[in-house]
């Protein structure tokens, strides 16, 4: 057993990682990832542990698992070799960092990846960037012209950064903590580059989405167990020329 007490390190560098040990249990050799939030940034005290397998899932072992079927997979290994941009939306801990690691390996060599804290396997012939400002390693990621830009995860509060890789020529696999609603997702979107950017058109936003994040994943929990829910496409309505709607594929 080894007592708890004051080690001297601060939990807000991101290569910390911490080793949990309860009532002689040893998790080691998981990743462990601790998060603890507080006043003012949360109404009440919030510890939230999250435990990391040794070896990442590969689409295999999802298949395996049933969070996604073969021809959902199928379908996101094909859009992604076409260089078509994916978002990965869904609520907390439904699974959008676990199918994101599983895509990397669809991606090609000196792709950029950009993530919150380091949870992520990343091969060493990919630029890893991760760091308390976000929206400042994503500028730095884009700077280098990366083939493909992997963000895990941005927030719709980061429209700035958000509109500045859309803006630019390179690919996107993104993960987003939102809606698995339709309707309330592409809200969020305009929303967050419209407060970042008052002056953009929504035709604007709307190109942004069918050319550079046509492909949608959905994630969510059902009955315990993670899936996905829907994978769509961003089209035109014909009906409507000004509009765009998320059409579900046959999955």
């Amino acid at each position: 057993h080894r007592e708890p007490g004051m080690v001297g390190a601060a939990l807000a560098r991101p290569e910390i990682l911490c080793e949990v040990i309860a009532d002689g249990i040893h998790l080691d050799p998981l990743i462990v990832r601790l998060t603890i939030a507080a006043p003012p940034i949360s109404p009440l005290l919030h510890v939230n542990i999250r435990l990391h397998p040794t070896q990442p899932f590969t689409l295999a072992d999802l298949i395996t698992r049933e969070m996604v079927s073969q021809a959902a997979a199928d379908q996101l290994v094909s859009g992604l070799h076409e260089g078509r941009g994916l978002m990965i939306a869904g609520d907390v801990g439904t699974g959008k960092t676990t199918l994101l690691q599983a895509l990397l390996a669809e991606l090609p060599a000196h792709s950029a990846v950009v993530e919150r804290s380091a949870e992520l396997y990343i091969s060493p012939d990919m630029e890893a960037n991760h760091g308390n400002d976000f929206a400042l390693q994503i500028d730095k990621a884009l700077e280098k012209h990366p083939p493909w830009l992997v963000l895990d995860e941005i927030r719709f509060d980061e429209g700035r950064a958000l509109w500045a890789a859309l803006s630019s020529e390179v690919r996107c696999l993104w993960t987003f903590r939102g809606a698995t609603d339709q309707n309330r997702l592409r809200a969020a979107f305009n929303m967050s580059v419209r407060r970042a950017q008052p002056t953009v058109e929504q035709s604007a936003i709307d190109t942004a989405l069918v050319d550079r994040l046509p492909m949608v994943a959905l994630l969510a929990r059902r009955e315990s167990a993670l899936r996905l829910i829907m994978l769509g496409i961003w089209t035109r309505d014909a009906a409507q020329p000004d509009t765009i709607r998320l059409v579900p594929s046959a999955i």
